[in-house]
């Protein structure tokens, strides 16, 4: 497409902020649409290697996976209220539950 494709959630809904935003041209034609989901990570969810990990809220799936872009595409996940002394990492849960 030449235009910029933004998707998002609205902002009067608790996923206010989340998003992406893809600049022309770079979407793959052959992709098929893209998708955003935003869950509650269940229990059973491996975490990330270190020191008092925690996942700090829900997770999100942009799709379809593996898509690989030509360009950076730019995405949103804001974390709301921080608390101080800790570190906060974006990371990604690859497909069999090994954390990237």
């Amino acid at each position: 497409s030449n235009e910029t494709f933004e998707m998002s959630f609205p902002a009067d809904s608790e996923f206010a902020g989340v998003g992406a935003r893809i600049p022309p041209g770079v979407w793959p034609a052959n992709a098929g649409p893209p998708t955003l989901t935003v869950f509650v990570p269940p229990e059973n969810t491996p975490l990330p290697a270190g020191r008092e990990t925690k996942i700090a809220g829900q997770m999100v799936d942009f799709g379809p996976s593996g898509i690989q872009f030509s360009q950076p595409v730019e995405i949103n996940v804001p974390l709301g209220t921080t608390q101080t002394g800790f570190v906060y990492n974006v990371q990604k849960l690859e497909e069999g539950g090994t954390w990237a």
